[in-house]
């Protein structure tokens, strides 16, 4: 014990007496360690923490997918209740699906709220005890059963109040009156970011076999049950179901997998492994930097640990001293690297504020992330001072002693230095090509010609009730009523009604053209839809090329079928000459009727799915009016010539007036709509363009170090040249040489490591190019420029050398 402390204290010395390379070395340590613990912060959050009830490891999700395009179908009413038959491996098995639920009472206007239609036990199950009363029991679910509501508790104390006496009051639920019988405690949103509940009460026997609203089933394993085991129960259930009922189950499968894994999409899970490969390689490039200083301090200390060694000190103990004062940089360098992290954290945390994510996908600084980050600085530490103790401690005392005493520099750091600088700019490099990729990929998502007008469009969204508006037509009536009552609100200069926002993302749906024959049904093209209100074209600015618009009379219900289709669907599918009077049918069913094709509009940018991979952009759409979707849910949206939040207030009026209970959410300008497509490739490509130029400037740190050591290391060498004639170019070119072929071997393993990452990043992401030579040629070519600069001020000062000082010396 009297060693260890006199060891710390020798080394806390010793770092004292180097202040300046202390420093370095703390805060490059800081800057790797920091990257770490931030990005272990979020994968943790996103991939392990999962939410916060009881045995959250045993709750599973099952699912059906369509194998031959890795669709998530949801599980049909029937196919739950068939499983929760035929499937024992679950001590409970329930189902739900989420959305939007609205919740009127008497004495304040309706407010919508994010929901979940839950079957009995699906809450009870989770071991969370509600606040106040009880959750759903066995025959809240079933069809007749009164209506029952669960509240969060975020609407029981901004809506009512924190009315403790909330239980048995009544409230208009989607249409219905609607008992209160529980409220969930705080912090409680289960299964994303739910605030309220209802029950599901659907009978399976009215439904057709697929039919109904695709549901999310969970459960959780009885006790002594394996994953592997129920797994396969379910998947040997599924294929039952199929057998029972081929039609319909053609290439679906049905599987199971863990609550957190079935919501974090493979994209997310591919992107944290890039982000902890990267910031592995910001840490590898700080360790090597630090392992440059100790070596560079080793070799000073030569004299020193040869003097301990002939007076008998123990190779071990020395090697112990000198990882001491690694360790002691190590731990100082955790310490900034916590600051570093939290601040970092602070910065992205108000980066994703309007992101919508899993409530129990919090981001902060847990135990697990703390112990691994502690782990990480310590390795670290040691990993950037065994080399330089071992190499100290491993020279021959009495060679070092002569060599000292015949005034030679004794500066011998190997290639060793050599090797980590191009390391260092290798990896460097490698990230900064990632970073480039995904800000290339977001520069081209923000060139994409929109082929519409967004910023003076305001939006929001509406749904209607069954119980309000049972049928079509009343539907269609309240639809085209909010419209004329919009239409003459201030400000107002057109407005529409419509399923989906252009630029926000557009399915694709098989159609047929008159005249055409398809071997199958399944070889029957696809093209991207879009239905409609009178006013769409106009409102959204988007060109008619030829032809018209819809008349009001083809968008109410018992229209003529009409259809407009874009520029790119005509030159695609339809060919040559004029496409007004062409007729098309779209969808899978064949009595669905043939649409009069009335107009041509230029192509608008559908959005796109920031997961999708590749880059091509699909504008071929047809589009069609309200008559021909039966749609509960619409978008609003009205242009202006002035600011488009000013028509918020308008859209609200109009609203209330056409139906007091009805409120409208997602209240957004179109602009902003379109950006949320984008946030991903912003939020990840600022981390990854962050963690790249961090590698780049310790790499560049690190350069700089090496050379101005290595030019003090030949002071004597470099006033020999000189006495014997070398020039000053010679001498500068001879510091260059080296540098240039570091740089040059960094860059050539950079591009390497670039194209590796390329790979998964192109694969998943849309717009990522797995070659860009531009990004590529900028990448290398900002290398070269920062190895210059960092070389120099080293090189002029060896140019520099007096001979006759230099000899002297």
């Amino acid at each position: 014990m009297d060693g260890l402390l006199s060891d710390l204290r020798h080394g806390f010395r010793m770092l004292l007496r180097t202040p300046l390379l202390s420093i370095v070395a703390i805060l490059t340590i800081g800057l790797g360690v920091g990257a770490v613990t931030f990005a272990s912060i979020v994968v943790y959050a996103v991939m392990f923490r999962g939410p916060p009830v009881r045995d959250a490891d045993k709750l599973m999700v099952v699912e059906e997918w369509r194998r031959e395009d890795g669709d998530q179908l949801g599980v049909p009413l029937n196919d739950y209740h068939d499983l929760r038959d035929r499937v024992a491996s679950f001590a409970v098995l329930s189902a739900l699906y989420m959305g939007t639920v609205n919740v009127a009472a008497d004495d304040a206007p309706p407010e919508r709220y994010t929901g979940a239609f839950v079957t009995a036990h699906a809450l009870d199950m989770l071991g969370v005890r509600p606040l106040l009363g009880r959750t759903f029991r066995a025959g809240d679910d079933v069809p007749g059963a009164p209506a029952l509501i669960v509240l969060g508790y975020n609407p029981w104390r901004t809506r009512f109040g924190a009315d403790p006496n909330i239980l048995g009051r009544t409230l208009r639920v989607n249409g219905e009156a609607a008992q209160v019988i529980g409220v969930m405690p705080e912090g409680f949103h289960f299964p994303l970011n739910q605030e309220v509940w209802v029950p599901h009460r659907v009978d399976p026997t009215s439904l057709p076999r697929r039919g109904g609203q695709p549901l999310q089933v969970m459960g959780y394993l009885r006790a002594g049950v394996s994953v592997e085991a129920a797994a396969a129960e379910v998947e040997s259930a599924g294929r039952g179901i199929a057998g029972e009922h081929p039609e319909g189950y053609e290439g679906v499968s049905i599987e199971m997998q863990g609550f957190t894994e079935s919501f974090i999409p493979p994209e997310i899970v591919m992107t944290m492994r890039l982000l902890m490969a990267m910031v592995t390689g910001v840490l590898l490039v700080a360790c090597a930097n630090v392992a440059n200083v100790l070596l560079a301090r080793s070799v000073v200390r030569e004299r020193e640990v040869a003097v301990r060694s002939a007076l008998g000190a123990h190779r071990w103990r020395v090697v112990r001293q000198l990882l001491f004062e690694a360790v002691m940089l190590g731990l100082a360098g955790g310490i900034a690297g916590t600051v570093i992290a939290n601040v970092a954290l602070g910065l992205f945390q108000d980066s994703i504020g309007d992101i919508d994510k899993p409530y129990w996908m919090i981001f902060r600084l847990d135990p697990p992330v703390l112990i691994a980050t502690t782990l990480v600085t310590l390795l670290a530490a040691v990993g950037a001072g065994i080399w330089p103790a071992l190499r100290a401690s491993g020279g021959d005392a009495g060679t070092i002693l002569r060599d000292e005493s015949r005034g030679s520099s004794g500066l011998r750091t190997g290639r060793l230095t050599h090797v980590l600088v191009v390391a260092e700019l290798a990896v460097s490099c490698g990230l900064m090509i990632a970073a480039g990729l995904m800000i290339d990929a977001l520069a081209a998502m923000n060139r994409l010609e929109l082929g519409f007008q967004p910023d003076t469009v305001m939006t929001a969204r509406i749904g209607l009730f069954d119980s309000d508006y049972p049928d079509p037509d009343a539907r269609s009536r309240f639809y085209h009523e909010l419209l004329d009552r919009l239409a003459v609100e201030p400000g107002v200069e057109s407005a529409t009604l419509t399923m989906q926002l252009p630029g926000t993302g557009q399915g694709r749906v098989p159609f047929e053209v008159e005249g055409e024959r398809y071997a199958t049904p399944a070889a029957r093209p696809r093209t991207g839809i879009a239905a409609g209100a009178t006013g769409y074209f106009e409102t959204f600015a988007v060109p008619l090329v030829e032809g018209r618009g819809f008349e009001r009379a083809e968008s109410e219900r018992g229209g003529e079928p009409v259809a407009v289709v874009s520029q790119s669907f005509v030159e695609r599918h339809l060919g040559a000459g004029s496409a007004l009077g062409r007729r098309i049918r779209v969808g899978d069913e064949d009595d669905a009727p043939w649409l009069r094709v009335v107009g041509v509009a230029a192509d608008a940018h559908p959005g796109v799915d920031p997961f999708g991979g590749g880059g091509e952009v699909l504008r071929d759409a047809v589009y069609l009016p309200l008559a021909q979707r039966d749609l509960r849910f619409m978008s609003i949206a009205v242009r202006t010539g002035g600011a488009p939040q000013e028509l918020v207030g308008s859209i609200r009026r109009a609203v209330t007036a056409e139906d007091a209970n009805l409120p409208i959410y997602f209240v957004r300008t179109l602009r902003e709509a379109v950006d949320m497509g984008s946030s991903f490739h912003r939020i990840f490509g600022s981390l990854f363009v962050i963690f790249g130029t961090a590698a780049l400037f310790l790499a560049a740190v690190g350069l700089y170090g090496v050379m101005d050591f290595s030019v003090a290391s030949r002071t004597r060498e470099m006033g020999v040249r000189t006495a014997l004639g070398a020039s000053r170019g010679s001498v500068f070119r001879l510091v260059l040489g080296r540098v240039g072929t570091q740089l040059a071997l960094g860059a050539t393993l950079g591009i390497g490591l670039g194209l590796a990452l390329a790979f998964p990043l192109s694969s998943a992401f849309f717009g990522v190019r797995l070659w860009d030579p531009v990004v590529y040629g900028s990448i290398v070519g900002m290398l070269g420029l920062t190895g210059l600069l960092a070389t120099i001020a080293p090189a002029w000062r060896a140019v520099r050398v007096d001979p006759v000082v230099a000899l002297r010396a």
